[in-house]
């Protein structure tokens, strides 16, 4: 069975009170880019990999079901 690694980000709609309404349309397509060619290099090597994003706002209840699903070899927040 391939190792599962899952990454937990901030929700995209924080990104803008992070860096600022200037530069959040920029900075997000950067960073999704960056995930997308991360998630393709998993892919390739045989990993399991899932991105899940996570607001301040929301409730523990989601991150723990997805922690819950199965056993994860790494998590990266």
């Amino acid at each position: 069975m391939p190792l599962s690694f899952l990454l937990i980000g901030i929700a995209w709609d924080q990104m803008e009170r992070l860096v600022g309404p200037d530069r959040a349309p920029a900075i997000t397509t950067q960073v999704k880019a960056a995930l997308a060619r991360g998630e393709e290099e998993f892919r390739q090597a045989g990993l399991n990999y899932r991105l899940i994003n996570f607001g301040p706002e929301e409730s523990m209840d989601r991150l723990e079901g997805v922690l819950r699903e199965k056993k994860w070899d790494g998590v990266c927040v």
